[in-house]
């Protein structure tokens, strides 16, 4: 599947209410553009979820740019 066409599903998948359907997405995250996946990390950053945020914060590192 490429990367674009999971974009979709991350998003979904970040919308849920379970966390366990959150955490893996973040990861995803990580592996894509930044540009694309930077707004979509930051979105996760007041998650309810402990290691959501944790995930997210590694995830934010990870694909930092100049900006």
């Amino acid at each position: 599947m490429s990367w674009l066409r999971e974009i979709s599903q991350i998003q979904a998948a970040l919308q849920s209410s379970d966390s366990q359907d959150r955490l893996p997405e973040v990861t995803t995250l990580r592996k894509g553009d930044s540009a694309v996946a930077l707004p979509m990390l930051l979105r996760k950053v007041n998650d309810a979820e402990f290691m959501v945020r944790s995930f997210m914060a590694m995830g934010w590192r990870h694909s930092q740019t100049a900006d």
